[in-house]
């Protein structure tokens, strides 16, 4: 009796390593992917909210917060990337982060309460695919 492995069976192993070897370097590679564009969301997350600090900041009556096409007309039903209100841009990593807001008075359909602003902010970015994220913001000033 010989000791030992026969061809058939190093072949199995073989075969058995390697698919377990590639299974590992999917899940790093899938890994690694969802880590890059987490790091992009959270980098537009951080881009969106900055914008929604400078509302805090600036008189209700600052360009910033008025609506240049309609006055009091609800429009949140601006598409992107054209018609919006206001937009800007910024680099970072390499991509380029767009941020749109339209903006109305008062805080909901029906009113045109100018105490108040309400924003709804997007902020726009293209890798292979583009991604867009968004939030409202409302604002309220005591006269």
């Amino acid at each position: 009796m010989r000791s030992g492995f026969t061809l058939l069976e190093v072949l199995v192993a073989i075969t058995i390593l390697i698919v377990g070897i590639l299974g590992v370097t999917q899940m790093v590679s899938q890994g690694m992917t969802y880590n890059v564009e987490m790091r992009q969301l959270l980098q537009a997350r951080h881009i969106m909210e900055r914008r929604m600090e400078n509302f805090e900041i600036v008189p209700i009556t600052d360009p910033w917060l008025v609506d240049p096409e309609n006055g009091t007309v609800i429009d949140f039903a601006d598409t992107l990337p054209m018609p919006v209100d206001h937009h800007d841009s910024t680099v970072v990593d390499n991509i380029a982060f767009h941020r749109y807001w339209n903006v109305v008075a008062g805080h909901r359909a029906d009113s045109t309460d100018n105490r108040f602003r309400t924003a709804r902010v997007f902020v726009e970015w293209v890798t292979t695919k583009t991604h867009r994220i968004s939030s409202d913001y409302i604002r309220w000033e005591e006269r």
